[in-house]
């Protein structure tokens, strides 16, 4: 059972709910965060910028291998993958009873698809990242990394991607009831302030474009 509630904010994204035992690792912080500096990368093995702080102290109670019951789906580029709020299955939980009330409110087509992730204890403990300065391989900078465990959504909360479609990769998770009481939906469409954040959006996205072609 979880025992939390959606945070107090109106969104957030799924980092925010990194399950307790996970600490996001990179080279500089690594030896604070384990006691030792990071290994060597292994170009075999997919990028992974955390590890599971309890198995590591502790792993003889662990099994040989470490469940994680949510995280987000992603392709073998590292893409995150889509599932279409039509072909969700019948809600029954308050959660998903709740979330789907608001994907048809706020006309919210398609969610990513999270899903269970199994890895060996040794994979639980160990990180997979790039050294200053190292050669990387173009092949293996387009492996999708090790997905991040955090905890499934709860009574309360819905996923909310990007509406605009323009940064579509960006994951947003909303607490339902300040998401409504920040941009309410009136008869004749979205808010006004849903309108001007979604220029705002475009306007920054065009801006990177532009960024980018004058580099």
């Amino acid at each position: 059972m979880i025992d939390r509630k959606p945070l107090n904010m109106p969104g957030y994204t799924p980092e925010s709910l990194v399950i307790d035992s996970i600490q996001i690792v990179t080279v500089a912080n690594h030896i604070a965060a384990t006691g030792k500096p990071a290994p060597p990368m292994q170009f075999f093995r997919d990028p992974k910028n955390w590890i599971d702080g309890k198995v590591l102290r502790n792993p003889s109670v662990y099994p040989r291998r470490i469940t994680y019951p949510n995280v987000v789906e992603l392709n073998d580029a590292g893409v995150v993958m889509w599932i279409k709020v039509a072909d969700l299955p019948t809600p029954v939980t308050p959660q998903e009873v709740q979330a789907m009330e608001f994907y048809k409110e706020y006309r919210v087509l398609e969610i990513p698809s999270t899903t269970s992730m199994q890895i060996s204890k040794d994979e639980a403990i160990q990180s997979n990242l790039a050294q200053t300065n190292e050669v990387i391989p173009p092949e293996w900078a387009l492996r999708a990394p090790v997905p991040v465990p955090f905890s499934p959504l709860v009574a309360g909360e819905a996923w909310f991607p990007d509406p605009s479609g323009l940064l579509r990769a960006r994951l947003q998770i909303v607490n339902i009831d300040l998401w409504r009481k920040q941009s309410p939906i009136t008869k004749s469409g979205p808010a006004q302030s849903d309108i001007t954040d979604l220029k705002a959006l475009i306007k920054t996205g065009f801006d990177e474009i532009k960024k980018l072609l004058t580099k």
